[in-house]
């Protein structure tokens, strides 16, 4: 009791003693009718940046799991504005609002060697091919943005939206001019990559400037990074737009308090090539306490930061 004492005085002095100044129960205003929007919806319409992505896919590979499940969740590309899956061979994806979906087709095969330092795949000349598939898509050319994803790609939308924003933030993340995301200091990497509607403009105007980088450059991501280098299109370094893991752009290869990198703020993670492995880093990724603003972060490795952004 003699330690309750004073904070009993205290109440008993600063209570307001006018009943205009203390507290009243009333009965709050009725709220007014809102557009009721069902669970895990959104109307893409308003959606700002409009992003379209899309992904190769192996159709003879784990892919194809990978990315039934994904749009079965509507996680991945399949949270973006729009989408499309292109391969050499018509898949069923599954069903959607009672329509059976399939990937788009492209010409050629999809094959190909491996080699170089990284022993990474020789895909160029696939992916221009793919460029020249998305030239003919209207998605390409009615979003703001174009995001090419791995499947084995951790890919969170709703970031890749708020680094835009706050990154152009007069324009609701649209620049309104040719612009890539180079998410490596080494080099762009290909599990992620997100340019303007304008960059693939300039690239289809131009591309052929970039044949003879071919040879130079047989990696696909490699190539397509050169080939924006030479033709003048912007550039904003982003490197908390991807982890990789084994120190692929010399980053350590897990969070900076040393937990899974899943719980790291990164607009993506890669790789995880199993529907177990990439869900769980889904929702890793999900529960992380999230901080904004989010902005494009070009800071490289150091020995004083760890690992990039």
């Amino acid at each position: 009791r003699s330690t309750l004492f004073p904070y009993t005085t205290l109440f008993r002095s600063f209570w307001p003693k006018k009943p205009s100044q203390q507290f009243q129960l009333a009965v709050p205003p009725t709220p007014k009718q809102v557009k009721k929007i069902p669970a895990n919806e959104t109307d893409k319409k308003t959606e700002k940046p409009a992003l379209f992505c899309t992904s190769i896919m192996l159709w003879w590979t784990y892919e194809v799991g990978l990315l039934k499940e994904h749009l079965k969740h509507k996680v991945g590309i399949f949270a973006c504005t729009e989408w499309a899956v292109y391969s050499n061979k018509e898949v069923s994806l599954g069903n959607q609002d009672g329509k059976t979906l399939h990937n788009d087709v492209m010409n050629g095969s999809l094959k190909c060697k491996f080699g170089g330092k990284a022993h990474t795949a020789l895909n160029t000349p696939i992916f221009r091919r793919f460029w020249d598939s998305l030239k003919e898509n209207p998605k390409s050319w009615r979003n703001d943005w174009i995001v090419k994803a791995d499947p084995d790609t951790v890919f969170l939308p709703d970031r890749l939206r708020e680094m835009l924003t706050h990154r152009w933030k007069k324009s609701q993340g649209r620049p309104g001019y040719a612009m890539w995301l180079n998410n490596c200091q080494l080099g762009l990497h290909g599990p992620i990559e997100v340019f303007s509607k304008q960059a693939f403009g300039v690239y289809h105007t131009k591309k052929d400037m970039c044949d003879d980088l071919t040879e130079d450059y047989p990696q696909e991501d490699a190539w397509l990074g050169a080939c924006f280098e030479k033709m003048g299109v912007g550039k904003t370094n982003a490197y908390n737009l991807l982890l990789e893991w084994q120190w692929a752009c010399n980053e350590r290869p897990a969070s900076r308090d040393n937990k899974p990198p899943c719980f790291d703020q990164q607009v993506s993670f890669h790789p995880f090539k199993s529907v177990k492995t990439w869900f769980q880093c889904h929702r890793q990724a999900q529960t992380m306490k999230w901080s904004t603003p989010f902005y494009p972060i070009g800071e490289p490795p150091s020995a004083q930061n760890h690992h990039h952004a």
